[in-house]
């Protein structure tokens, strides 16, 4: 009885001891934004989506270790087909989703936004592409959504495709001469340029049609290739015109190239014996090490 006495007491005293207590502020960071700054956000997103496309291993390396060109000397993962989940990561948070929210703003104290909006929309599309392009089916139609949904289901690459077009025009259409543009702390890549903007959107449409043209949508993209040669937006026309990253030492953004060990690479026996014009295995050459 005694025993039970006690563990009565400490439960009531547990039950007590539970008062919901508000403590205020206590646990909000002062120093946290308040709102989306979608000059820092675009700024973040074309430097990520740029330095992802050249530092990372999808962009850069591992073309040349699929093709052969180079090998892996220290971590071998990728020449033997295992892709760095960090690609991932890259694209879809701290690219897509900051474009996303760009997107989505669509009221700002210097005006209308359309033409942050369009440029948004406009990387975001490029962006996916790479995804697509690179791992075939992705979640698309249902990613993006935050904690509402940890399961996305992945999206066929061919509706990926159709997609990626409509979103295109869309961006494309809603330019606003008279909504105000980003300065070139914001659009690193063409300095709050719509005109350039407009030819790269068609240009763009252009290169997913393509890729389209022996599939079974092929009909769709003629048709979405004519309009886009003939829309008053042009193309782009020259190299001054070509959409590129230049590297703000100044600003902290690197040469993403210089991120690249050397010693983490070597050039593939593949390359190096057909340059000798020797077999790339067999006792002629020697055994299976890199050269």
């Amino acid at each position: 009885m005694k025993k039970i006495f006690i563990t009565l007491t400490v439960f009531a005293l547990v039950l007590s001891s539970c008062e919901r207590v508000d403590f205020g502020d206590a646990n909000q960071d002062p120093y946290a934004p308040t709102a989306n700054n979608i000059d820092a956000m675009m700024r973040g997103a074309l430097a990520a989506y740029a330095e992802q496309g050249i530092d990372s291993r999808a962009g850069y390396s591992v073309a040349t270790l699929y093709a052969q060109y180079q090998s892996q000397t220290v971590y071998t993962n990728e020449q033997n087909y295992s892709h760095f989940q960090g690609d991932w990561e890259t694209n879809y948070v701290s690219v897509l989703n900051n474009l996303k929210a760009i997107a989505n703003t669509t009221t700002d104290v210097r005006g209308n936004t359309a033409n942050m909006q369009a440029i948004a929309e406009l990387v975001s599309v490029l962006s996916w592409k790479r995804l697509t392009d690179t791992f075939g089916d992705v979640p698309y139609t249902e990613a993006l959504q935050g904690g509402q949904n940890f399961t996305p289901a992945y999206t066929s690459q061919e509706a990926i495709y159709t997609d990626l077009i409509a979103r295109t025009k869309a961006a494309r259409d809603m330019m606003d001469p008279a909504a105000f543009t980003p300065n070139a702390d914001t659009d690193i890549y063409y300095g709050g340029d719509m005109d350039k903007w407009g030819k790269f959107a068609n240009s763009f449409i252009l290169a997913l049609t393509i890729q389209l043209s022996n599939t079974s949508l092929a009909g769709m993209a003629q048709t979405e290739f004519q309009a886009a040669l003939a829309d008053s937006h042009g193309l782009l026309e020259s190299a001054s015109d070509d959409l590129k990253f230049t590297p703000d030492l100044a600003g902290g953004m690197v040469n993403p190239i210089s991120k690249q060990r050397a010693a983490d690479y070597n050039l593939s026996k593949e390359l190096t014996a057909t340059l000798l014009g020797q077999p790339a295995w067999g006792p002629l050459y020697g055994d299976d090490k890199n050269p």
